[in-house]
């Protein structure tokens, strides 16, 4: 499927050019299974155990934490990976992908594999590898897709030829994204998911990947072998008899396609009907139809109001439930009805069991004395993660003053990213714009702990853009970026004067958490591809105000909730913690505690008066800070003083001072014994 490039054409004054349209990327029908393929027969063989790590993974779908933290470490760890690639598509090189790029892949297959309860042990296979390189090299030469291609290609070799007929193929893509692509199924003529299906289908064991990344007038390709020659011989067991994609129970909203899909093996699904609800409401769908070809027999739908072309789900503000009904389906020699709940989630919100690992123990310590600290635990976490940073007042501004002032530039080339106009201040500022259509970034090179006034200021100014191009400044939290400022093109293409106006954004939404900062200039559908003055998106004198710094982190692995830190010298710490689940996967950072350290024989201190039970039985405290212990206070009372983890936190009403560093408060007798302590949060 051979696609030439598209124009749209917009009434511009100014600009020399007219915007252009994004284009890709594509996938042609799914492949059928070669003469030498057969399906597997029927039982109940195992294989939901760990293999290896980039699969062999268990997710429980009930668990909205559970596959929160799964979307977040292992759909996340295929990111970013440098692929390393070493060919030469003008001269007819296929090359080949770093091993840990095709890992990768074989990573985000698995996790679409595990979150549909199928077992995650696909493995990257070298010899289908080689071959779909030739594949996917013949795909972007020739900017088409054929499961058969002809030798008249460009390129063209058997091997090549072989792997596209085994392989699904995208264009315009490459590498883990392209898996994604393939779960959406995008077109009419992918009405049946075959992509999906292949994916997802219980039995195989082994794929390869060919990839060749884009850019530069090069089609970016994906060639994934399906076709396993060593697959299981029975049906393996997966979690339900049937494989459904979104699947039964949670599943992040960015991945819901707007096909769905039923399989079950051996099903006829000529009669069968769907129906859905969302929270309680029904909703219509439209039913795809029937075919078979690839993988166990599937149904398809599309629900009402969704993109059969893209995975789109908007962001849901609760968490939506969808009921499925599949009736009329003929399978085991009877007819049957299955009902399923989807419900599609926000990760960047944390739920109801989201365990917030914020350490707790001593605000103040003395240097190099160990003091001990704990977290919450988190199910089914196989270790721990904490660190400790230096902390420090936040006081640089980011404006481009300086090349060097940390500013993580990733924008494509062509164009300055650093100019001397328009200015707030100084002598220079950023500019983003698209030469190409692809995301152009700028990040802070700091962490931040965001305090109760802390706020996100910036100048900028949105010039000549489309209503596609969008400026965004962003906070990341526990691993997700979520938009705290958005500025849309207006779609003029009038050039004008550019003068920067102030924003501040309140960042006390993230109060006593850590959070990085950047900003994203993006594109979709037609934008101005001019990078002259006046054209895109323009930032200077970038501050986070009221925060603090974190210096470079260290951090220590240990096999349990609990850490000992030892301060290495007198100023601000921050100490923070997350769990390792999955295997071998960090799950992210909750709350930090800050924490003083003082040289040695300086440390404040906190003394108690003896309790006394007041009339109304209530017991009352008093005690006395020393030094540069200051409040706020938190009263906390356990069984016995040894209890590394039985101190808990007690209501203390009506906190009053007495003067001279003397305090009182009130708390719940509680029975006739008991300890008490008292600790400073600053």
């Amino acid at each position: 499927m051979k696609r030439a490039n598209r124009w749209a054409w917009l009434g511009v004054t100014w600009v020399a050019a007219a915007a252009h349209a994004s284009d890709g990327p594509w996938m042609n029908e799914a492949p059928t299974p070669p003469s030498w393929w057969r399906p597997s027969a029927g039982g109940g063989g195992g294989g939901l155990g760990p293999r290896s790590a980039v699969g062999g993974f268990l997710v429980d779908p009930s668990s909205r934490e559970e596959v929160r933290l799964f979307h977040l470490t292992v759909h996340a760890a295929s990111d970013g990976v440098a692929d390393g690639w070493n060919g030469d598509v003008s001269q007819g090189i296929a090359g080949q992908t770093s091993v840990e790029f095709q890992d990768a892949v074989m990573r985000r297959v698995n996790y679409f594999r595990a979150l549909c309860g199928v077992p995650a042990w696909v493995e990257r296979s070298a010899v289908y590898g080689a071959k779909a390189q030739q594949a996917a090299l013949m795909m972007s030469a020739n900017g088409s897709l054929s499961h058969t291609p002809p030798p008249t290609w460009l390129f063209y070799t058997d091997d090549g030829a072989e792997a596209a007929g085994s392989s699904n193929l995208y264009l315009g893509g490459f590498g883990p994204a392209s898996v994604d692509g393939y779960m959406v199924d995008p077109g009419a003529n992918n009405a049946l998911v075959g992509h999906r299906r292949w994916i997802l289908y219980p039995n195989t064991r082994h794929m390869g990947t060919g990839d060749i990344p884009g850019g530069a007038g090069v089609w970016g390709a994906n060639a994934l072998w399906v076709f396993d020659a060593d697959q299981s011989p029975e049906r393996p067991a997966t979690r339900e008899p049937w494989v459904q994609w979104p699947p039964h129970g949670h599943v992040p909203h960015s991945l819901v396609p707007g096909r769905w899909s039923f399989s079950y093996p051996g099903a006829d699904f000529g009669s069968a009907t769907v129906s859905m609800t969302r929270d309680g409401a029904a909703i219509g769908v439209s039913i795809e139809p029937v075919g078979a070809g690839a993988g166990d027999n599937t149904l398809v739908w599309i629900p009402s109001g969704m993109n059969p072309d893209a995975a789109d789900h908007p962001a849901p503000e609760h968490d939506l439930t969808y009921t499925v009904t599949v009736g009329g389906v003929w399978v085991g020699g009877q007819w049957r009805a299955f009902q399923t709940q989807v419900v599609v989630f926000d990760p960047a919100r944390l739920g109801p069991d989201t365990v917030d690992t914020r350490p707790t123990g001593a605000a103040q310590v003395e240097v190099g004395v160990a003091a001990s600290y704990v977290v919450p635990e988190v199910p089914k976490a196989s270790g721990y993660r904490w660190s400790r940073a230096r902390l420090s007042p936040s006081v640089q501004t980011w404006g481009g003053e300086d090349a060097g002032d940390g500013m993580q530039v990733a924008v494509s080339a062509g164009y300055d990213v650093r100019v001397q106009e328009p200015l707030a201040e100084g002598g220079w500022c950023y500019h983003l714009a698209h030469p190409t259509p692809s995301v152009q970034s700028l990040a802070l090179g700091r962490t931040f702990l965001v305090g109760p006034a802390s706020e996100l200021r910036f100048e900028k100014k949105l010039g000549v853009a489309t209503t596609g191009q969008v400026a965004r400044a962003q906070v990341e939290v526990g691993g997700t970026w979520r938009d705290v400022w958005t500025e849309t093109g207006s779609g003029s293409g009038q050039l004008s004067a550019v003068t920067l106006d102030p924003v501040a954004v309140s960042l006390a939404g993230f109060q006593g958490k850590t959070v990085r900062v950047r900003f994203l200039y993006e594109a979709r559908g037609t934008y101005f591809p001019q990078t002259m003055s006046g054209v895109g998106f323009y930032l200077d004198t970038v501050r986070v105000t009221e925060a603090e710094e974190l210096g470079e982190a260290t951090t220590s692995d240990v096999g349990k909730a609990e850490f000992a830190f030892a301060a290495p010298e007198a100023g601000a710490w921050l100490l923070q913690a997350g769990p390792i689940v999955f295997g071998d996967y960090f799950g992210g950072n909750g709350s930090g505690r800050r924490v003083e350290a003082f040289a040695p024989g300086s440390l404040p201190g906190l003394s108690w008066a003896a309790p006394v039970v007041g009339p109304d039985g209530m017991l009352v405290l008093e005690w006395a800070a020393t030094g540069a212990a200051t409040g706020p206070y938190v009263v906390e009372r356990a069984g016995g003083v040894s209890a590394v983890m039985g101190w808990e936190e007690t209501p203390v009403t009506g906190v009053t001072s007495l003067g001279g560093g003397r305090f009182r408060g009130r708390v719940e007798a509680g029975g006739q014994q008991g300890y008490f302590r008292v600790r400073t949060l600053k």
